[in-house]
């Protein structure tokens, strides 16, 4: 069974990679660590993933993501997947969210890595153009839970007719 895309709460008082009296590992607290592989993720971003996960945001780990179109894009998808830097256990254990990059064949291609590491999809950040705003900004849309999205299209597959 796979771990639920976001750990229940209460625990840690830890944030955004504030200091504590007391530290918990990340996976024993209410805490998430997005992985951004897009957009630079703001303060007023942050809090916006807070307030849809009502939970705090641990550390933000930035990779930046630029692929070269000349190569084919599965082992630049491995080496960006290999700079994050967690450990195996960590890719298991850690309350991960991702947002991933903006290119829709690097990002189908990064959650199937992805998936492979952790043992499920994680859940995603997505991003929209903020209204009435110029220059544009974006903001949090919501935050996809790609395992729920797995798990639910699997309760719906009907099973096959057996020929007779």
């Amino acid at each position: 069974m796979a771990p639920p895309p976001f750990l229940p709460p209460p625990h840690g008082p830890k944030g955004r990679g504030e200091g504590g009296e007391k530290s918990l590992p990340p996976w024993e607290t209410n805490c998430v660590s997005p992985i951004n592989f897009s957009h630079p993720l703001t303060n007023d971003r942050l809090t916006q993933l807070e307030a849809i996960t009502g939970q705090r945001v641990e550390r933000v780990i930035e990779i930046p993501t630029h692929l070269d179109p000349g190569r084919p894009f599965g082992p630049q998808i491995v080496e960006l997947a290999n700079s994050v830097g967690l450990t195996i256990q960590e890719w298991q254990t850690l309350p991960i969210l991702v947002a991933p990059p903006a290119l829709h064949f690097a990002a189908v291609l990064l959650l199937a890595e992805l998936h492979g590491r952790m043992g499920y999809f994680p859940p995603c950040v997505r991003l929209r153009p903020a209204e009435g705003i110029l220059p544009s900004r974006y903001e949090v849309a919501e935050v996809l839970d790609l395992q729920g999205q797995r798990d639910a299209a699997r309760a719906r597959r009907q099973p096959a007719p057996c020929p007779m």
